[in-house]
């Protein structure tokens, strides 16, 4: 790194190394010697980047998802939001150009069009891992994303079916070939993912161990011992009512307890299809098959079951999550709070 004068013009010259097999130098001409020696204290500080100049964030985003060490899954997640949402809107942009000011343009436009809250942290969420990256690798100094303030979530807010709903929705359900997936995802809470990768074997009346999960990957299915959180393995204990559907299914040759007709799991749309069908039939909201987790978390709040059950039952990695979601429905769990100030402080203090 040099300052010296060329013509009128004073010019700090600084080597960043080899890029693409080939030794870079980057010029920037001041007016005055103070301003270059300025430049080049603050250069000093703050580290070189060695991205090459004309790289674009589209060009960066594209090496770097192919090296990045995640799960096949998590990848094609991270690809989705790249083709819809970071290519399109910065992949013109060259990465050292990247700034605060264009992070939270993005952030507006995408707002404007409509995208939750939450999908916009996603993809910022995505972006800020991969120029993560690029700071490691010395591309960059600084990450910008840091620089902006991101749009607050708001309260978490759950669909479901209150205790009428969900009794309209099982007697229409006994008319489906899938009601006793219905009736077990109901009373347990089970993912999509989990509910369809149990297996015979799983079931230890009165329990199921919820222990892998399904997905769909290029047309075949791939069954994962990993869930979703550690917590996600687990035992649910499942009531009679659940026991005497899940019953049905049982062969006593093993494999899936819900299965296509050719054997294999059972496709997530199928599934949707047939959900919102029993719904319209029973004359109750359509919901995500999803939100029939948070039917049961729902339900079982408002019986007044502690969240740390709620959460096992669910398989939450946290309390926090269970308190977010349901522990405003569950009715009375600071009653004892209100008995001890009762005894401390409700006595008349003139009759002692």
């Amino acid at each position: 790194m040099t300052v010296f004068k060329r013509g009128k013009r004073w010019v700090c010259k600084v080597y960043v190394g080899r890029v693409n097999g080939q030794e870079r130098q980057r010029w920037k001409t001041f007016a005055t010697r103070a301003e270059a020696e300025t430049h080049e204290a603050r250069l000093r500080i703050d580290g070189v980047p060695l991205a090459p100049s004309r790289l674009t964030v589209g060009e960066f985003l594209s090496d770097w998802i192919e090296s990045h060490p995640v799960r096949e899954q998590s990848k094609a997640r991270y690809r989705t939001v790249m083709r819809l949402h970071l290519l399109p809107a910065l992949g013109h942009v060259r990465l050292l150009r990247l700034g605060p000011a264009m992070i939270e343009e993005f952030i507006a436009r995408q707002l404007a069009a409509g995208y939750s809250v939450t999908t916009v942290r996603v993809n910022l969420a995505v972006l800020t891992t991969a120029l993560n990256r690029a700071i490691k690798h010395r591309l960059l100094t600084h990450n910008p994303v840091a620089l902006v303030d991101l749009p607050a979530p708001g309260p978490s807010v759950a669909k479901h079916w209150d205790t009428e709903a969900v009794r309209l929705f099982l007697g229409a359900a006994k008319r489906s070939r899938l009601h006793g997936l219905f009736i077990v995802t109901v009373a347990t809470g089970l993912r999509s993912c989990e509910v369809r990768a149990l297996r015979e074997e799983d079931y230890d009346p009165p329990c199921l161990r919820i222990r892998r999960k399904v997905r769909r990957v290029r047309g075949g299915w791939v069954f994962d011992d990993y869930l979703k959180t550690k917590a996600g393995e687990r035992l649910v204990t499942l009531p009679p009512f659940a026991q005497a559907a899940l019953a049905e299914h049982i062969t006593g040759k093993g494999g899936l307890l819900f299965r296509a007709p050719s054997g294999d799991p059972l496709h997530a749309q199928a599934i949707q299809e047939d959900l919102d069908r029993i719904a319209t039939e029973a004359g109750i909201p359509r919901l995500r098959f999803h939100d029939l987790r948070h039917t049961q978390g729902t339900v079982l709040a408002n019986a007044g079951v502690a969240p740390q059950i709620i959460q096992r039952r669910l398989g939450h990695s946290r309390i926090g999550v269970t308190m977010d979601l349901y522990a405003h429905k569950t009715p009375g769990q600071d009653a004892p709070a209100a008995e001890v100030l009762e005894r401390i402080l409700g006595d008349d203090p003139s009759a002692r």
